[in-house]
């Protein structure tokens, strides 16, 4: 009886699923050839529609990535000039700057468009107190999408002071003038150290004179001799002839970086100071200096430079000095002494 009802049942089972098959055949895959050309219409509509989008974000792009490159080029400008305190020359730019930045030398040469950039510089003197300083002062233009370049050439200060890109080119300026002025101002202060540091060393030498009372002490200098000193009659402290043998090697050599170094550790400065703020580090240019210098007379002239007048030393006379009180006071320059 058991096996009649199952029996019953799978044949009940059976005709279900044929009857689900029948109702429901497989669907077909793919479109239909109407359908393909709907989708490709309508695809090219949308192409058609978006062309210009897309044709505007590739130029807005080489136009971010020249722009991105310009101040790259800047960044090694600034980098070079702080090395070298000069920009280099229009001749090979492209390659001096490739040792400050990623960029290879035709990667400075070349813009976005494959066009050479054109690079600019000058430099203009300006004479301060203590000696003349050069400042220079820099463009790099692209002709930009153009592929031309329309902005006005320059060639001194006026021209850079007014210049501006033109037309759809792209540039940069650059100058080392803020630059130099911190490194002016950088030499200034050491050279007022310099001579705080002498005053303070020849005092504390004369009064451990006075105290030993030492032969002729009133009629001596006590700041570390120099060889282009008016040499005192009485000659120097005892004590200071003694420091500055042993510890600069004999009579200062001022414009030697070894004995300036020299004076320094005497003074208890640091050894930077021997030179001047303006000068590379690998080319320093030491001060000169002397304990009992000569007077001198400076003679100043003008000259037209760029539509401005100059004025610059033309001369410098020497009118000799004293060998006994009172002496001249000493001399930190970054000019050669008589």
């Amino acid at each position: 009886m058991l096996n009649h009802i199952n029996s019953e049942n799978n044949q009940d089972a059976v005709i279900m699923a044929i009857k689900i098959s029948t109702s429901h055949p497989q669907l077909k895959h793919g479109f239909t050839l109407p359908e393909v050309i709907l989708i490709v219409a309508v695809m090219a509509i949308m192409t058609t529609m978006a062309f210009p989008d897309i044709v505007s974000f590739f130029r807005r792009q080489s136009i971010e990535q020249e722009r991105l490159a310009l101040r790259e080029i800047q960044k090694a400008m600034y980098a070079y000039a702080n090395d070298n305190l000069v920009l280099p020359d229009a001749n090979n730019w492209y390659e001096e700057l490739a040792a400050y930045t990623n960029l290879s030398p035709q990667g400075i040469l070349k813009d976005s468009w494959n066009q050479d950039r054109v690079y600019t510089v000058a430099s203009h003197a300006k004479v301060y107190r203590e000696g003349t300083v050069e400042f220079f002062y820099a463009t790099v233009v692209s002709g930009g999408e153009g592929r031309q370049i329309e902005t006005a050439e320059w060639n001194d200060l006026d021209g850079y002071v007014s210049f501006q890109a033109a037309g759809d080119d792209i540039a940069i300026r650059f100058t080392d003038q803020e630059m130099k002025q911190k490194r002016y101002d950088e030499t200034i202060t050491r050279m007022e150290r310099i001579i705080a540091a002498l005053d303070r060393y020849a005092q504390a030498q004369y009064n451990n004179a006075v105290l030993s009372n030492e032969v002729n002490y009133d009629t001596k200098v006590f700041y570390p001799p120099s060889n282009v000193d008016v040499v005192p009659a009485n000659g120097y402290g005892a004590s200071v002839v003694a420091d500055t043998n042993a510890i600069v090697g004999g009579t200062v050599n001022g414009g030697d970086v070894d004995s300036m170094k020299g004076l320094m550790r005497l003074l208890g400065l640091p050894e930077d100071h021997c030179c001047s703020a303006l000068s590379p580090a690998s080319e320093p240019e030491a001060f000169h200096y002397a304990a009992n210098p000569q007077r001198q007379e400076i003679q100043w002239s003008e000259r037209e430079e760029g539509g401005r007048r100059i004025r610059y030393i033309s001369s410098v006379r020497c009118l000799g000095g004293s060998n006994m009180p009172p002496f001249v006071p000493p001399k930190i320059s970054l000019s050669r002494l008589c």
